[in-house]
């Protein structure tokens, strides 16, 4: 049996550097996190945040993604805006490197 085109026996290097002889046990990994779900879909799990307690913005992690808790603008109407704390609003941010922006 094979996921896409690694085969279920072969050797897998996880995101830590550990090396696996069986997929299975990856993917037995992955579902413990909670990013796979009963019918062996993916799922994103972000971490949550405040705005004030977002990691500080930098080169390094540019891509990151978090989801804050007091976020005060309206996601559709403000996309790529910098994330502003005040409100009550759960809201999916990402970093750019210099900001946490919406989105």
């Amino acid at each position: 049996m094979s996921f896409g085109q690694v085969q279920r026996d072969a050797a897998f290097t996880n995101v830590n550097g550990n090396q696996h002889g069986v997929f299975d046990k990856v993917v037995a990994e992955i579902a413990a996190l909670g990013t796979i779900t009963s019918d062996g879909k993916a799922v994103q799990v972000n971490n949550i945040y405040t705005v004030a307690t977002l990691p500080t913005p930098a080169v390094g992690n540019q891509g990151l993604r978090a989801s804050v808790t007091d976020g005060s603008l309206v996601i559709a109407a403000s996309f790529g805006l910098a994330v502003v704390a005040g409100g009550a609003l759960f809201t999916p941010v990402f970093s750019d490197g210099t900001d946490w922006l919406i989105g």
